[in-house]
């Protein structure tokens, strides 16, 4: 079983409010859910620079294009660069990309992401064991926001530029009429368990 990524903005511009947001005053995290968290900042952080060049060059249409060819290029060099990294990638309920669907598992944590932001509370994150072409690995979710970056091709209002190049791209394209702050899917790792 391989999760498949679709990394676009979603990972670029929230990425880093995932990374830095979490940590203060923050209970310690187990050794596997910072690792995990760990390489989520390291996707975010490798496809933000490639998409940020590409929307400087060319605009947010670049930026659409760059995303589609950067994250499965960053996906498998990170795969090949950690052996125990089996899939990174993203689900959402709304998703862009018909294959990032959710799992009953993911589906059930997304529901829950979405209750506790809802409720006025900070989402976590969620963890299970699951095996993997006979390995035993765990998987780790954690709730991606909204940010303001992100309703350049997410929220209610896309410019028709934008709009065109996801139908394009993306024609079954799910993942638009978001505001600031709503959870939009989550960042899912699946990495082997070694002991």
């Amino acid at each position: 079983m391989r999760l498949p990524i679709l990394a676009c903005l979603t990972l670029a511009l929230t990425g880093n409010a995932l990374a830095n947001g979490e940590n203060k005053a923050q209970p310690e995290l187990p050794p596997e859910v910072a690792a995990n968290k760990a390489l989520v900042k390291e996707l975010a952080g490798q496809l933000k620079a490639r998409l940020m060049g590409a929307v400087k060059s060319g605009g947010p249409v670049a930026g659409i294009e760059q995303c589609q060819v950067a994250a499965p290029e960053i996906r498998q060099n990170m795969q090949a660069k950690h052996g125990q990294l089996i899939s990174i990638g993203r689900r959402s309920l709304k998703p862009r990309n018909p294959g990032n669907q959710p799992d009953e598992w993911q589906r059930e944590q997304l529901e829950k992401f979405d209750a506790a932001k809802a409720r006025g509370e900070k989402p976590g994150y969620a963890t299970r064991t699951l095996e993997v072409d006979g390995k035993q690995a765990m998987e780790f979710m954690s709730p991606i926001p909204t940010a303001g970056l992100c309703l350049n091709c997410h929220g209610e209002n896309l410019k028709p530029p934008i709009a065109a190049k996801l139908k394009e791209l993306y024609p079954m394209d799910k993942a638009t009429g978001y505001k600031l702050g709503d959870i939009r899917g989550a960042f899912t790792v699946v990495t082997e368990i070694t002991k």
